[in-house]
């Protein structure tokens, strides 16, 4: 005999973007890691087997018993990620960790007053759809998994901490030994021969002798807690499958070596992403406030009316009597409609008073604005900007510490009134060490440019900012239809707005403050019937535009804008053919949409 079978196959029209949080899919759409792995039993169809009659013809009779297939069809899940803020992140990160000749980079990007985290970026990419092609590291997320002592950037807490608990005050002078100071049997050292610094020059010039001595001044005991509290040595509680508690070790084994060498970022160890809820703390006015990358039900539907269709399974003639019905898993990030974001959120436990806050946030601000400071390439025209580098040591297999470093920056803007927090880190670059030069300007890259995205840059006369804009701005028109020029891949396989200011998925321009929830996959190539449906507000366009020529993702994203997801066919960068034909009618639900796609635009 031969009968028909539908199949499912996971495609991420995005390729590499958000690939490591994503993760992937077994050939039976079980999910092996990422947010595939974590949603798992949320995304993935339900089979019941049920006793049915059927007629002479052979169609089933449905009976209240047998209930509705849909209900068996899998959940999609929404992400708080932005696509366009997620796609700057990965261009920055790739253009750095090239240059630096560095192992690895990773970039988080969080709206503050949500929590929402806008970008996950990771470089080198892995594209889910080629798993077989990468190596183990490469699919590694290593913003969840992998534990790194931080280095400087642990002084902005425990400044924090030793401010809170009225140890020292910002203008307490500590005597930083002329560079050298001999604690017990070891040495520390700065990079500069400093002698008396105020608390507030130890950050900005990111004294390790300084920080030590605060650190002894306030106590193993105290400084631990306020660490606990943070967050450090427990998970995020973020969806992230495989994710590192870190490390921070009981009062009891700290001597007064391991307090100093923790007071600057040594000796215990904590994940990015353990480091991005932290911060957001100290740029929330000392409330801690927890990460949030999934949006709820509640919200998605508020945000996303998207019309669901599932197909019902009508029988077949001569099939048994004993019918099992499976629904086709559903979308992971889902979504490409696009959901306003930046509300704030319920508040959490306070760790610091608004004053410490905004005392740690002003030294912050000092060590990019203010000429010495280690931050100065994270300067943007016009805007305050707070960050706080950090250079560390990476530990031995065989004990101590190796050749190997960490760079690293973490960064708010505006300093005063924080919108976004922007932590950047790469790791065992081998040209240059330093975060303040090889992490800084991916900051600055990231933010730059969401900056102007969300229409928030300041009007200047700097050439950056006003390129900047003017990127915005050819965003805005490819968004309304008005550009036509392809993106152009780089040799990372990023899209290049840099010669004509198209975006990775073209993604609208709304030129308000408000971060933007835009998902980075819709994830099955399943039947029309099948598809979550998303509409965007906004007048749709009468009749079908030309996308001949655009990139995938650029045209996948114009028919998105009125509703329809396209089906993708071929292989390549580039539609060279489209259904329907440009000038005619939107088609409506029962009719595909499909873009075919080559390598070359020619």
């Amino acid at each position: 005999g031969v009968s028909l079978e539908s199949e499912f196959e996971r495609v991420y029209p995005y390729k590499h973007l958000a690939g490591q949080l994503l993760g992937f899919v077994n050939i039976d759409d079980k999910g092996l890691e990422g947010l595939e792995k974590s949603f798992d039993d949320k995304l993935a169809g339900r089979k019941v087997t049920q006793l049915v009659e059927r007629d002479a013809a052979g169609r089933r009779m449905m009976t209240r018993e047998a209930g509705d297939i849909s209900e068996l069809r899998g959940q999609d899940v929404r992400l708080s990620i932005d696509l366009q803020v997620q796609f700057f992140a990965e261009e920055a990160l790739a253009e750095s960790v090239s240059k630096f000749g560095a192992k690895w980079g990773g970039c988080i990007v969080v709206d503050v007053p949500s929590g929402d985290i806008l970008a996950w970026a990771q470089y080198p990419f892995f594209d889910p759809n080629n798993v077989a092609g990468t190596a183990v590291a490469e699919r590694r997320n290593r913003l969840a998994m992998d534990m790194l002592e931080q280095g400087s950037t642990i002084k902005s807490f425990l400044i924090a901490a030793a401010l809170e608990e009225k140890v020292v005050s910002p203008s307490t002078e500590i005597n930083c030994e002329k560079g050298v100071w001999k604690l017990r049997n070891i040495i520390l050292h700065d990079t500069h021969s400093y002698t008396n610094l105020s608390v507030a020059k130890i950050l900005h010039v990111s004294s390790n002798i300084g920080a030590a001595k605060i650190g002894l001044k306030l106590g193993a005991a105290k400084y631990r807690d306020y660490l606990s509290r943070l967050g450090f040595g427990e998970r995020t509680g973020l969806p992230l499958s495989g994710e590192a508690k870190g490390i921070l070790r009981t009062t009891k084994k700290w001597s007064d070596i391991d307090l100093a060498n923790a007071s600057f970022g040594q000796s215990f160890s904590a994940t990015l992403a353990q480091m991005a809820g932290a911060y957001l703390c100290i740029a929330n006015g000392g409330e801690k406030r927890a990460l949030r990358l999934v949006i709820d039900d509640r919200e998605q539907n508020e945000a996303q009316p998207a019309e669901q269709f599932v197909e019902q399974q009508g029988g077949q003639p001569g099939a048994a009597p004993a019918v099992t019905a499976e629904a086709p898993p559903t979308q992971l990030a889902a979504g490409l409609a696009f959901a306003s974001t930046g509300t704030a959120a319920a508040g959490g436990e306070r760790i610091f008073s608004a004053g410490t806050a905004k005392q740690v946030r002003s030294m912050m601000r000092d060590v990019v604005e203010e000429d010495g400071g280690t931050g100065k390439e994270a300067r943007i025209a016009g805007m305050d900007v707070g960050g706080k580098t950090g250079t560390a040591q990476k530990a031995s297999r065989t004990g101590g510490y190796g050749k190997g470093r960490v760079g690293s920056f973490v960064g708010i803007v505006p300093a005063e009134d924080p919108r976004y927090l922007i932590l950047v880190l790469l790791d065992e670059p081998t040209t240059v060490q330093y975060g303040g030069v090889i992490a800084a300007p991916v900051f600055k890259h990231v933010a730059l440019n969401t900056l102007a995205y969300q229409g928030q840059l300041p009007d200047t006369d700097d050439p950056q900012v006003r390129e900047a804009m003017r990127k915005a701005e050819e965003r805005k028109a490819r968004a309304d239809g008005k550009g036509r020029k392809p993106a152009r891949a780089t040799t990372a396989g990023t899209p290049e707005p840099a010669r004509n200011g198209a975006s990775p998925a073209g993604k609208p321009f709304n030129g308000q403050a408000g971060a933007q929830t835009a998902a980075a996959t819709p994830a099955r190539n399943a039947p029309p019937t099948e598809r979550a449906v998303a509409r965007r507000s906004g007048q749709p366009s009468p009749v079908v535009p030309s996308v001949v020529g655009l990139g995938m993702r650029n045209a996948v994203e114009v028919f998105a804008a009125e509703g329809i997801v396209p089906v993708i066919k071929g292989k390549g960068g580039f539609v060279v053919r489209q259904t329907p034909e440009p000038g005619m009618p939107w088609p409506d639900g029962g009719r595909e949409c499909i873009l075919w796609l080559e390598e070359s635009a020619s």
